[in-house]
Formats: structure tokens, C-alpha cells, sequence
């Protein structure tokens, strides 16, 4: 299971954001619509995520980023295994390409793999102080940051598909605020990165142990604000390596 922080790296980041990853754990995920944009994606023994809290601060949906972002070289070498990681990655946060503002860059000293949280959670859920339903149980719905994210005919909710096409439009996002009043909830899974093990499993039968690219580098999920080239972190859930094995016993 991955180690959860509010990891707040500078002053200026600690006015970010009231969110916090409340669990962070192995289980089935029903979600109103799956990784390639299938309605009613179910997600069996998924590595998920979620964040509920409220913002300090109006952030703009355009800036607040979700992924990977190390700041120090990753080790490559030779091998594209990491860059296949991270390259579904990519995938898994923001369907559309560059479209969906997805972020990917996996050489030099500021590696990083992000997309607009907006774009790529998902589950998103907005409710007044005092009316959010408990984290797991939090469906889509949007509505609270106001149109066009309804349906026009009974005001219904926009599935999760219709706001993540939504909100891979950089206008979109630079239209709307997480703002301070409102209860924020978001949900986040895949079926290949393991927090628990720092595996990517294949689906196969098969892993790659992900251990030798990273280093002494955590599994990362985190999400930070990005303004005018500096990155204020505000939340970020690591998964560090599994302890070695202990040796076996000297013969008797």
C-alpha cells in the first residue's frame, strides 16, 4: 500500500491546498466511464487513489497538474521499460494526446509525467460543507461549478466522459476555478502501476520490476500547481520499494 503525505516542500505550497489523500490502497473501482472512454468502466483490483478536501485557495483548473514529477534524472540507460511505464502513464491520466494537456518528459533533470487533474480524474465530485458523501461512495458530479457542466434537459450531472472531454480544452480549464467553498472529491486507479510492490503489471501474467529505473526514487502520484514555470507541490502519495528480502537461516 503506498505511503500517503500532505507533502508540503515550500511556504508558498502550503497555501495551495486543503486536500488531502485520504486512502490509497488495492480494490474494485466502479467508475461512470473506464481508461478509453467507455461508459460504465468497471475497474476490478485496481491501485486507487483519493483525494477529499476543500482548497485554501481558488486554483485555477488549468494549472493543478496530477503524475509524476521527480527533478532529478531518472536511470534509463538503455532499456525502454520505464519509458513504456510511463508512457501508459500518460494514457491512464488524460485521453487525447497533447489535446488533453498531457505532459510527458522522461529524460534530463526534471522528468516528469503529468495532465490537468480536471482532464484526467476519474471521478470528480463537488458538494456544499456538510453534504459530501463518504469518499469512496462519491459519484461524478460537477454541477456546483456551474454550466455548462450539466445536462441542460432535468440539470442532471455530466458523466465522468463528457467532463474530461470538457476539460482537455486549455479554454475550458481557464474558465473554471476549485475554489475555496465547496467540498472537492477525486478518484484515480489503474491496472498497471502496483503502489504496493513498484511493479507495472502486464495484465499477462508478467511485471516489470520498476526498482532499477527509479533508484532510490519513490513510485509517485502527487498533485501540484504549476504557475508562470514554478511547481507548487501540494499533495503526493509515494509508494516506496519493498524492503529485501531477509536472508535465509544458516543451515543447522
Amino acid at each position: 500500500m503506498a505511503t500517503c503525505t500532505a507533502a508540503d516542500t515550500t511556504a508558498a505550497a502550503a497555501a495551495t491546498t486543503g486536500i488531502c489523500i485520504v486512502m490509497s490502497a488495492a480494490g474494485s473501482y466502479k467508475g461512470t466511464g473506464d481508461a478509453d472512454g467507455n461508459e460504465d468502466g468497471a475497474y476490478g483490483s485496481s491501485q486507487g487513489a483519493v483525494a477529499r478536501g476543500r482548497f485554501k485557495r481558488p486554483v485555477s483548473a488549468d494549472r493543478l497538474l496530477i503524475g509524476c514529477h521527480y527533478r532529478r534524472p531518472l536511470r534509463l540507460g538503455g532499456s525502454i521499460a520505464l519509458a513504456a511505464v510511463l508512457s501508459w502513464v500518460s494514457r491512464l491520466l488524460a485521453r487525447g494526446g497533447g489535446a488533453g494537456g498531457v505532459e510527458l518528459v522522461l529524460t534530463g533533470n526534471d522528468p516528469r509525467v503529468r495532465a490537468p487533474l480536471a482532464a484526467a480524474a476519474h471521478v470528480m465530485h463537488v458538494s456544499r460543507l456538510g453534504e459530501q458523501p463518504p469518499p469512496l461512495a462519491a459519484c461524478e458530479d460537477t454541477r456546483l461549478m456551474g454550466l455548462p457542466l450539466m445536462n441542460p434537459v432535468g440539470g442532471q450531472p455530466w458523466s465522468a466522459v463528457q467532463r474530461r472531454q470538457y476539460f482537455r480544452r486549455t479554454a475550458h480549464r481557464a474558465a473554471h476555478v476549485f475554489d475555496t467553498e465547496h467540498v472537492w472529491t477525486f478518484h484515480t486507479w489503474d491496472q498497471a502501476l502496483g503502489y504496493g510492490d513498484c511493479r507495472l503489471h502486464t495484465g499477462l501474467g508478467t511485471s516489470v520490476d520498476l526498482v532499477p529505473y527509479l533508484g532510490d526514487l519513490p513510485l509517485q502520484l502527487l498533485v501540484e500547481e504549476s504557475l508562470n514555470g514554478q511547481h507548487q507541490q501540494a499533495i503526493q502519495a509515494v509508494a516506496l520499494p519493498p524492503p529485501p528480502s531477509p536472508p535465509p537461516p544458516p543451515p543447522l
